[in-house]
């Protein structure tokens, strides 16, 4: 149901209870009609309003809490994507293959992401489907990673060994 629909159901409802409370006011004794009555009813009225605002107000703090969890995570998934990079970039020709492949999946995980955008230029898999088909992204980049398998994987031995000694240090 459209937005407009649902605002006129609810306005239509809200006429016919005010127009059953109309009619039904004259057939209730007076003690119904008392004020105290009255003042009860609107106290009551006035505590379920204030519980639903409370209500409304953390669905909307949960929200934006989890917006902000998912900004979060990712920026400091590009800052580690750029971060490698640069440290793949300090090793020096011997890992151009590896920021290649890096830029392949970057560039593949953004056009499959955000598919209504503009798609990131580069050679890359292309149509990869729904936004979150991430098993052809991943088989994609596998079988980039197999024709370029040996460089890789020496540039993985030699981040590995450089980070156990980093370590050791």
């Amino acid at each position: 149901m459209s937005e407009i629909g649902s605002a006129l159901l609810v306005f239509v409802l809200l006429l016919v209870a005010t127009g059953f409370g109309v009619w039904v006011r004259p057939l209730l004794p007076e003690e119904h009609k008392a004020h105290e009555t009255v003042q009860l009813v609107q106290l009551v009225i006035g505590m379920l309003v204030t519980f639903a605002a409370l209500v409304l107000g953390l669905m909307t703090a949960s929200a934006k809490s989890s917006c902000d969890t998912a900004a979060n995570d990712l920026r400091t998934y590009a800052a580690d994507i750029i971060e490698l990079d640069m440290t793949l970039r300090d090793y020096g020709s011997d890992t151009d293959a590896a920021r290649k492949l890096l830029r392949v999946y970057t560039a593949a995980a953004i056009a499959s992401t955000w598919p209504r955008e503009a798609a990131p230029a580069g050679d890359y898999p292309k149509n990869l489907g729904s936004p979150d088909n991430s098993q052809k992204l991943k088989r994609a980049a596998r079988r980039t990673a197999e024709r370029r398998g040996p460089a890789i994987a020496a540039a993985a031995r030699m981040i590995r060994c450089n980070s156990a000694r980093s370590t050791t240090v």
